[in-house]
């Protein structure tokens, strides 16, 4: 796997406008694995939508590699998101295009070309989910799960400098789990900065090196 430069990111007096989280602050560098541990789903997700460029600040600073972002322009932000891998269950596939080619839509769009080469990493990960003879097939003609396993191999399938994962345990089903926390770890290890929401608090053991816990409207950092 070719290595990877993660984002640095510092976020300041962050207010939302949405949720019912209080102002915060937090950094996350190169090739951070942090975890999210929440009292409230909605607050995990706008953690997840924030660090998407999905969710525009109220209030504050919101830098990534030295330079301030601009929420208000959102041509901006393009070359951001085209470097984020954002594998939840908000995101979607293209209803109209088979699995092949939403799963390479972010590789065409990074490297401007139409015809990309599926990575060996992603149609190895493709054959272990079980979709690998599904990806001449549209959404319709498959099912909700291996939907959500195609939504994770086109995450992977860009090189994503920042990997945001809502419940790794169960986006492609128990069965699987140990496969894709396999391959979120390969990619850490590559350089990406990682950012999963959990309930699990097994899924994270051993390999995270930040922690970050939504209580109350608060956040918080857990020393590890």
């Amino acid at each position: 796997m070719d290595e990877v430069q993660g984002f640095s990111i510092q976020l300041k007096n962050i207010h939302l406008s949405t949720g019912s989280l209080e102002p915060f602050s937090f950094d996350l560098a190169p090739g951070d694995v942090c975890e999210i541990q929440s009292d409230s789903s909605d607050n995990a997700r706008l953690i997840l939508k924030l660090l998407a460029t999905l969710e525009r600040p109220a209030e504050g600073l919101f830098m990534l590699d030295g330079n301030e972002l601009d929420f208000s322009h959102y041509q901006s932000l393009l070359p951001v998101k085209r470097r984020i891998a954002c594998i939840t269950t908000d995101a979607a596939l293209i209803t109209n295009r088979s699995l092949q080619e939403n799963i390479l839509i972010g590789k065409a769009w990074y490297n401007n070309t139409m015809q990309p080469d599926m990575p060996p990493l992603c149609r190895d990960l493709c054959r272990k989910f079980c979709i690998e003879d599904k990806l001449h097939l549209r959404p319709a003609a498959t099912s909700p799960m291996e939907q959500r396993a195609a939504i994770a191999v086109r995450g992977l399938a860009k090189s994503p400098r920042l990997i945001l994962v809502e419940r790794p345990e169960d986006f492609v089903g128990r069965r699987r789990k140990s496969l894709f926390l396999e391959a979120l770890k390969n990619f850490s290890k590559s350089g990406a900065s990682l950012v999963f929401w959990s309930d699990d608090s097994e899924t994270g053991r051993g390999w995270t090196t930040r922690k970050w816990l939504l209580e109350e409207g608060s956040f918080r950092e857990i020393r590890l």
